[in-house]
């Protein structure tokens, strides 16, 4: 069976789900890679470099209930990003 988008968690620290996001890339796949920052306990441009910078990722998704943290996360992937 087949898919178009899966969910995994893939950061610094946990990259067990890193073959299922090398197989979205070689098959056309959607990744949305949820944990990206480690629940907020990894750095953000680091991590987003990793997550983002796979060719398998479609989006990380990424949350937080302080502002100053979301400016921070938005202004990292934005470096990253180019």
């Amino acid at each position: 069976q087949t898919c178009d988008v899966v969910m995994l968690t893939y950061n610094l620290q946990q990259a067990q789900e890193l073959p299922v996001l090398d197989a979205c890339a070689r098959l056309g796949r959607g990744a949305l890679v949820k944990k990206a920052l480690g629940s907020g306990r990894l750095p953000p441009e680091v991590s987003l470099e990793l997550v983002l910078g796979h060719a398998g990722t479609s989006a990380a998704v990424v949350g937080t209930i302080d502002p100053a943290h979301l400016l921070a996360d938005v202004e990292a992937a934005r470096r990253v990003l180019g």
